[in-house]
């Protein structure tokens, strides 16, 4: 959360004290910068439970869709919910949920707190590939031509990271919708490292400019949303990475080799930084590189638990697994 420095120490005495800090604001409208695959749908679901609201909104933009325009093979029902034109997003909503960059919620929402979270930048990634992969087949047909991109998603992690339709949605994400539309950031391929100094230094101003940044990561995140909105906020265990069917399942121990672990790198090389950042204010007492190291490790081993995926693939003696 972004206070100044000792409006920040008071705050977290008060909010390690279990005490509500209703922000100055509390009561204005509302909207959530979702980005995918960092406890957004908990949040969400927070978020309607704690404030009233006579008129919520969900959606996306053409932010999350790179340079993909096949909209009319998509389901009806589904491409209602995509707003190509900002101007025609109803702007009576008081909370916003969507899948909507920043650019966007500025323009249509201009008096709206603003609120986002962020995780750590690999577990992210590796979350939507698993969530992709687990989507039943009628699901991703609804999406038309777009579907077709999800299916990259039954490839090994190094190539589904590796392809530039779907780098809207696998690049340096959380960068991508704190800035789209931004000229250095391609529409149908990956943030050139060239751009790297220039990106971050929007970003980072971008990111300040919220009324609430949070990690995923953080033990006292549910009292500082709190705390925010000025009443009691829970997120509840919902919309996590399914089990997934033994044939669909990736075996840990063939992803992780040092060219994927590479590509993982700097496709998340930006987000980190800001994560990392973010981290440092929202917990000065914690190494940030650590916080990372564990988050990281930590989805692997509930992926692990939940079915998800196989540490070893079958042996060559007798065919079972390890």
């Amino acid at each position: 959360m972004f206070l100044l420095p000792s409006k920040a120490r008071q705050v977290l005495t008060l909010v390690k004290a279990g005490r509500a800090v209703p922000h100055p604001q509390a009561g204005m409208p509302l909207a959530f910068l979702h980005i995918p695959k960092t406890s957004g749908v908990a949040v969400s679901q927070g978020l309607r439970d704690a404030l009233p609201s006579h008129a919520a909104f969900t959606g996306f933009d053409r932010a999350l869709f790179g340079a993909f325009d096949e909209f009319d093979t998509i389901e009806p029902n589904l491409r209602q919910m995509i707003h190509l034109n900002a101007a025609r997003i109803n702007r009576d909503a008081d909370l916003v949920l969507g899948h909507l960059a920043l650019s966007t919620l500025r323009a249509v929402y201009p008096r709206h707190r603003l609120l986002t979270i962020l995780r750590e930048p690999r577990a992210r990634v590796i979350s939507h590939w698993l969530y992709w992969r687990g989507l039943p087949d009628t699901e991703v047909a609804r999406w038309g031509s777009w579907g077709e991109r999800v299916r990259y998603s039954s490839r090994p992690l190094g190539e589904f990271l590796s392809c530039p339709e779907i780098a809207c949605q696998t690049d340096n994400l959380a960068v991508r919708m704190l800035l789209w539309p931004h000229p250095l950031i391609p529409r149908d391929g990956f943030i050139p490292p060239e751009a790297d100094r220039v990106l971050l230094r929007a970003a980072r101003r971008a990111l300040s400019r919220l009324d609430f940044v949070g990690v995923c990561e953080d033990p006292l995140l549910n009292a500082r949303v709190g705390g925010f909105l000025g009443r009691d906020f829970q997120r509840p265990r919902m919309n996590e990475t399914p089990t997934l069917p033994p044939e669909c399942r990736p075996v840990l121990a063939r992803e992780f080799d040092n060219l994927t672990m590479d590509t993982l790198r700097v496709c998340t090389r930006l987000d980190h930084t800001l994560w990392h950042e973010a981290v440092q204010r929202a917990m000065p007492e914690r190494e940030p590189e650590v916080v990372g190291e564990q988050a990281f490790l930590d989805n692997l081993f509930r992926y692990v638990e939940r079915s998800t995926v196989l540490v070893t693939g079958p042996t060559r003696d007798s065919g079972s697994l390890n």
